[in-house]
Parts: structure tokens; C-alpha cells; sequence
């Protein structure tokens, strides 16, 4: 499966710390390899386009960047197995 980051840069690098930080997976490998909910989350594009979205709005209220926040941007495409 393959997801697509329809964000900046600076977003998906935000995202990926935001996955990082809330990731529950067991650090020695032990066990069954089950995802934990924070990667599991990067196998759904709609959950993610929407995650992306709410940034933006939120940001957007907040007047950090103003209406630049909700112009689309051509990120990387990203590959999740």
C-alpha cells in the first residue's frame, strides 16, 4: 500500500514526529509484529488527508500562517508497507 503526503515538507516531518512520539510498538520485536494504532494510521490515505486538513484549519484559526495554511502543496509520495 502506498500513502500519499499531500502536504509541505515541514507538515510530513511534523507528522512523522507526531507518529514517533504516539508509537506503542514493542522496541525489542518481541512477539507477534502488530502495528500499534499511531502506524496503523499510515495505512489509511483518508485518515491522513484528513489529519492534514484539521492542521490546516487549526492553524488557520490560530492566525499562524494565515490563508497561505490552506493552499495545497505537492509533497513527497511515501511508500508504507
Amino acid at each position: 500500500m502506498q500513502l500519499v503526503w499531500h502536504g509541505t515538507a515541514e507538515e510530513y516531518s511534523d507528522f512523522l514526529l507526531a507518529v514517533g512520539r504516539n508509537c506503542a510498538c514493542d522496541p525489542n520485536g518481541a512477539g507477534a509484529q502488530v502495528p500499534c494504532g499511531a502506524h496503523r494510521l499510515l495505512r489509511d490515505q483518508r485518515t491522513v488527508n484528513r489529519l492534514l486538513f484539521a492542521r490546516r484549519i487549526v492553524a488557520a484559526r490560530r492566525g499562524r500562517r494565515g490563508s497561505a495554511c490552506l493552499k495545497r502543496a505537492n509533497g513527497p509520495t511515501v511508500a508504507f508497507a
